[in-house]
């Protein structure tokens, strides 16, 4: 599936890099492992490429096309969820899990939408956010080749609705050739 030096993302820890597929002896048994590291956490993983769960939460970086589609997505999405943090947290955890881009959109604008609603931002929805907005500012950044950080600041300018789809190169081309 993965291969040395592939970029992978998880769910929980944003973009990653196989830089090794390793097999090992455990409990007589052979099994292969893939080595992943994380440069934004420091962290490296080994993954088994068998366990179901594990391997099945690694994915492969999404297409560049995918990217104007994801913004569109997050600025159209109207931030809604339960009332209880208990129960928000809860939903927005598994979504966050999930390791759908969208979805994760959809934790992000839920966060920012109950932060700006509430006088008090609970704590661990505010990490949350944080790891939400770092685990795809990751993804997105290495695609669009841009910096994590910038990344991060463009999406909570789109969740928080301060900043509009860029017009098309074409539609730009046009106006200025129309000057």
């Amino acid at each position: 599936m993965f291969t040395i030096s592939s970029k992978v993302v998880h769910p929980l820890h944003g973009l990653g890099t196989v830089e090794a597929i390793e097999t090992q002896t455990i409990l007589g048994k052979e099994t292969r492992f893939w080595l992943i590291f994380f440069p934004e956490l420091g962290l490296r993983m080994m993954v088994n490429t068998r366990v179901s769960g594990h391997a099945e939460k690694l994915r492969q970086v999404i297409h560049k096309d995918t990217v104007d589609e994801l913004f569109d997505y997050l600025q159209q999405s109207q931030g809604e969820g339960p009332a209880r943090a208990a129960w928000r947290m809860r939903i927005n955890l598994e979504r966050l899990k999930s390791g759908d881009v969208f979805q994760v959109c959809d934790v992000i604008k839920n966060l920012v939408s109950v932060s700006e609603r509430v006088r008090k931002f609970s704590p661990k929805e505010k990490t949350l956010l944080d790891q939400a907005v770092a685990t795809l500012a990751s993804e997105l950044a290495f695609v669009e080749g841009c910096s994590i950080e910038e990344m991060k600041e463009r999406l909570m300018r789109t969740a928080k609705g301060l900043e509009k789809k860029p017009r098309s190169r074409a539609r730009a081309a046009a106006s200025v050739a129309a000057s």
